[in-house]
């Protein structure tokens, strides 16, 4: 049911935070105060569990300008949008929740490192009673696996959850 089909070697501006899996590690980029009631970007190491929106799993492309981001996605398994630019990075994209990651953030998965590790965790899904009826998978980073393309992330399922409704509409249908 859920596969990441194209392989990840390397319109609108989105406003949600960023959680990305880079050197290693597992990290939410946040705003934290710095002086003079400024602001400052920083990366905070995701330790907790997340749940992930397995039902708004999406692939595209997404780019930066003038320091925001924008995506060109669409729902897994619907036909891939061309490039829409020079500088747009070949992605997917997933909704994960945490209070650590203060609500929402997006997934985004661009790296050999990360797709290997979803994907593994993807096939764990699949094989799941609980998709089928429609849950989401509560997840927790439980480390690192060295590979000759790099680190990847170890995730670990560490229950199922009712999906809540007031995350809008799934854009994959239940089986």
């Amino acid at each position: 049911m859920f596969s990441l089909t194209k392989q990840i070697t390397r319109m609108n501006p989105i406003i949600t935070p960023l959680m990305e899996w880079k050197n290693g590690l597992l990290y939410s980029r946040q705003s934290k105060p710095a002086g003079k009631g400024g602001f400052e970007k920083v990366n905070v190491p995701i330790t907790k569990w997340f749940g992930v929106d397995i039902w708004q799993l999406q692939s595209g492309w997404y780019w930066w300008h003038e320091s925001k981001r924008y995506t060109l996605l669409v729902p897994l398994g619907e036909p891939e949008p061309d490039q829409p630019n020079e500088a747009a990075i070949e992605c997917y994209s997933v909704p994960v929740y945490s209070a650590e990651l203060s609500g929402r953030a997006d997934f985004i998965i661009e790296n050999a490192g990360a797709f290997t590790g979803f994907q593994a965790l993807l096939e764990e899904i699949n094989g799941c009673a609980e998709v089928k009826q429609g849950m989401i998978p509560q997840v927790l980073h439980v480390g690192t696996v060295e590979s000759d393309d790099g680190p990847i992330p170890a995730l670990a399922i560490t229950k199922w959850a009712e999906r809540p409704s007031r995350w809008g509409e799934r854009l994959i249908a239940c089986p």
